[in-house]
This record gives structure tokens, C-alpha cells and sequence, in this order.
């Protein structure tokens, strides 16, 4: 707020002749209830100032693109803006918690040539806290670090191929570093593939992507439904995260000397004690991940084979940490396990055929009905292992080695 008076809001014009002259009129009661004014409004001031009055209402309010954004907004007094057009709007900073942009769209897709998407939204450091983001398309927007936990991403679109007059394009959101947690991401399109006949000479090839969430805080986030096929996840903090069915590897349909396929990195992910029970992960790269405690019963982590067998990936648990985690008739043929941490782990009626478990620490691990069938496990840690109707590397019973497969690893 501010004082204007004769002085032109600068108090040196206030002194000398003018201020004498008004000094030497003035006596009496009148000067008095002016100097009463006075103080009273220097009371009025300091307790402005004390109370942090601003120049600004409480709830300021601008319009971009047609949507009012709401000033401090909270449970109740919010955004709502479903459906809005913020193609190429500055977001920046702003406080969208508890917003309702459900099924705005944040990215251009002109329907004339030569049909590239463009102008994203900017929402650089916006906060997007509770935030209701369901169906809105949000693919090629930068979102890294932003804060959006407990938001709704309900069939949000994070990543749309599709091929262009310039040639085939993904436009993905960055979500780098978000704060996600506890955030809904169920059908969300986290993986996309566009697919095109070319004709005679070269076919169908598919063109594919996924959403980047590196680094990003998931923890306890709902992914149910979701193709992570093409999604990047590594180093992301997935504790406490629902999976019940996605889709962790996949192949699009694609002339065979241009395959289309891809398996979800987790690379030094954080998933300790998920429940990852009878999931299909063939291929996916969990090298460094944190499964601690993890629950991998009767999962399936073989190799990642193309239905022609022109493209083959085997499941990547290199250095993963797997410490007294359940992997019970979990399937690891051709698996990469080298320098793991398996040591208490539950792996009876596992199948580690061709498995590479090299430098790994099976410390007090349980391979009862274990098949190790040629498997590898050259300066692996083997103290205290249960060795019982374990199928050994160079194909012998341990029943029949005194109970052990120390010396029969092939």
C-alpha cells in the first residue's frame, strides 16, 4: 500500500519553507488533533507492516489462455479449468495444487501439414500438488522436479508417437525428478508406438517411446494398467508402488530387420519389499535396483524373445540388491546376475538355468529344487547355502554330491 500526499511520495520536498510556514500557522486544538492524526496514522502504519499488509489482494487472480488461475488456492478454492487449451502457456512457477485441468491439453497437434506437435505449455517449477490431471495430454512437456504428489494422472497422456511429414516422432513428458509420490497414474500412457504400412519393399514399421521418470519419487504410486514397456525408471523410488498389471516388455509390429521392441529400465531403482509376484518382466533392466525383501514368486525373468526370435534381451539383475527377497519358483533362466546380493534369499523351486551368477553372494540362500542347470557362478559366495534336490551346474543332483553343489559347478 502507498501514502501519497503533497509531497509527491518524496519526504524531502516536505522540509524547509513549506514545512516551517505550516509549522509557525498552526496552534491550538487544531494543531494538536493534527498531531494526534499523526501519530495515530504512524500507529496505523506499524501495525500494517506488522501484519504483513501488501499491495496485493489475497486471492490476486490472472487469466491465461481463457483459464483463471486461482491465487493460494486449497481444498476448496481452486483452479477449475477442465478441458482448457494451455497449449504454449507460461506455467512456470505457478501454484496449480488441487487444480482441476482434468482433460486440458498442454501440446498442439495441428491437423495440417506437416502434423507435427509443438508449442508445450511451459510448467517449469509449477506446483501441481493434488492436482486433477485425468485425461489431459501432457506428452512433450518439460515437468522435471515438479511437485506432483498425490495428483491424479488417471489415462493422462505422458508420451504420443506418431509419424509426420518429417519422419516418425515421440513427443514424452519429462518427469525427471518429480515428486510423484502417492500420485495416480493408473492407464496412464506412459509408453506409446505408432504403427504404418509403407507398402511393398519395406511394410509395417512401428515407431515407439516412453515417458523419462528418472529419479522420480513413486513411492507409493498406483501404475496399475500402465505399458512401462518404453518408460524410463531408473533410479526412481518406486516404494510402496502398485504394478498389478502393466506391461514391462513388449514387441510393436514392425518389418523384422527394424524391430520395435523394449523392455522398461529400472536400472538402480528403488523397489524394496514390492510385491512383484507372477508378473511378466522378461528383459526388463533391474542392474543396481534395490528389490530387498521383494516379493518375485513365481515371476517370469527370462530372457525377453521376439515371436520370430530375431530379438532377444535377457532380464538384466547385475549388482541388484535382492537381499532376503522371495524368489521362489520364479523363473531366471539366462538371467544376469552377476554380483547380486542374494544372500537369505528365498529361491526354492527357482529355475537359474543359464543363468550368469558370477561374483553374486548367496549367503544362507535357499536353492531347495533349485534348477542351476549350466548356470555360471565363478567366485560366487556360497556359505551356508541350502543345497536340497538342487539341480547343479554341470547337471547333477546335490542329493547325490553330499548334498551340496559346492564341487559341481560345471
Amino acid at each position: 500500500m502507498q501514502w501519497w500526499s503533497n509531497c509527491n511520495t518524496d519526504p524531502s520536498v516536505c522540509k524547509g519553507v513549506a514545512q516551517a510556514r505550516l509549522g509557525s500557522r498552526l496552534r491550538g486544538p487544531r494543531r494538536r488533533r493534527l498531531t494526534a492524526a499523526g501519530v495515530i496514522g504512524a500507529l496505523v502504519l506499524s501495525m500494517m507492516t506488522t501484519v504483513g499488509v501488501t499491495t496485493s489482494p489475497a486471492y490476486a487472480q490472472t487469466v491465461i489462455n481463457g483459464c483463471t488461475i486461482v491465487a493460494h488456492p486449497n481444498a476448496t478454492r481452486f483452479t477449475d479449468c477442465p478441458g482448457a487449451n494451455l497449449a504454449g502457456a507460461n506455467l512456470s512457477g505457478i501454484n496449480l495444487s488441487f487444480a482441476n485441468l482434468s482433460g486440458a491439453q498442454f501440446i498442439s497437434c495441428p491437423q495440417v501439414a506437416p502434423f507435427v506437435c509443438g508449442d508445450n505449455a511451459v510448467l517449469t517449477g509449477t506446483d501441481l500438488k493434488k492436482a486433477n490431471l485425468s485425461d489431459a495430454n501432457l506428452s512433450g512437456v518439460g515437468l522435471s522436479g515438479d511437485n506432483m504428489q498425490d495428483s491424479n494422472l488417471l489415462g493422462t497422456i505422458l508420451v504420443m508417437c506418431y509419424f509426420s511429414e518429417n519422419g516418425p516422432m515421440c513427443n514424452f513428458a519429462s518427469l525427471t525428478g518429480a515428486k510423484l509420490n502417492d500420485a495416480n497414474l493408473t492407464d496412464a500412457s506412459t509408453s506409446s508406438c505408432a504403427t504404418m504400412n509403407f507398402g511393398d519393399g519395406i511394410g509395417v514399421v512401428s515407431h515407439c517411446g516412453g515417458a523419462s521418470m528418472s529419479g522420480a519419487d513413486l513411492a507409493g504410486a498406483n501404475l496399475t494398467g500402465d505399458d512401462l514397456s518404453w518408460t524410463v525408471l531408473s533410479d526412481a523410488r518406486l516404494t510402496g508402488a502398485t504394478l498389478t498389471g502393466a506391461t514391462f516388455s513388449e514387441c510393436a509390429p514392425s518389418n523384422p530387420d527394424i524391430p520395435a521392441c523394449s523392455a522398461a529400465d529400472f536400472a538402480g531403482a528403488k523397489i524394496k519389499g514390492a510385491d512383484l509376484s507372477g508378473m511378466q518382466m522378461e528383459g526388463v533392466d533391474f542392474s543396481g535396483a534395490d528389490l530387498a525383501g521383494a516379493n518375485l514368486s513365481n515371476a517370469n525373468l527370462s530372457p525377453f524373445v521376439e515371436d520370430g526370435g530375431l530379438f532377444s534381451s535377457p532380464t538384466n539383475l547385475s549388482d541388484a540388491n535382492l537381499k532376503l527377497g522371495d524368489l521362489q519358483d520364479a523363473n531366471l533362466n539366462g538371467a544376469a546376475l552377476t554380483g547380486a546380493r542374494l544372500n537369505g534369499a528365498q529361491m526354492d523351486g527357482a529355475n537359474l538355468s543359464y543363468a550368469g551368477v558370477d561374483n553374486a553372494n548367496l549367503t544362507d540362500a535357499n536353492l531347495t529344487d533349485a534348477n542351476m542347470a549350466n548356470a555360471t557362478l565363478s567366485g560366487a559366495h556360497l556359505t551356508g547355502v541350502t543345497w536340497s534336490n538342487t539341480t547343479c551346474p554341470d547337471g547333477t543332483n546335490s542329493n547325490n554330491d553330499e548334498d551340496t553343489c559346492v564341487n559341481n559347478l560345471g
